[in-house]
């Protein structure tokens, strides 16, 4: 698979050796600045002439920040009601609430180890490891 930059922040990638009528899938993952990422699972129809509901990269961008955390967690949210639960390694519920779309988690009393984080709105719902330093 080649991909090829077509414009601006548009890429263009040619596949070979596909039957027509055959669907593949392929995750596309982006890299932002501050270490956020988000990943796009797209399906596709050999013979159609496009793919359809690409949606941009700004409809994505959730945004949990700084992780490592050493006493705040600060959540950029892409919905205004926002569902999240906080759990530590074995599962522990260590908050849960609806949150607006900028929220600050106090992590201060939290010790060093890896937390995961469940968000839950109108995008769907996304996991993420938290680290508190």
């Amino acid at each position: 698979m080649e991909y090829k930059p077509n414009s601006g922040k548009l890429f263009i990638a040619s596949i070979s050796g596909q039957t027509a009528g055959s669907t593949f899938s392929y995750a596309f993952k982006f890299s932002c600045a501050g270490g956020k990422s988000v990943t796009k699972y797209l399906s596709y129809v050999v013979g159609n002439t496009c793919l359809t509901g690409v949606e941009t990269l700004l409809e994505f961008r959730q945004s949990v920040y700084l992780n490592p955390a050493q006493t705040i967690l600060h959540l950029q949210l892409a919905g205004e009601r926002n569902h999240i639960i906080l759990s530590d390694i074995l599962g522990n519920r260590l908050f849960e609430g609806e949150v607006q779309n900028l929220h600050t988690q106090d992590m201060s009393s939290y010790k060093t180890e890896i937390y995961f984080l469940r968000i839950e709105n109108a995008k769907g719902i996304r996991f993420m490891k938290v680290v508190k330093a």
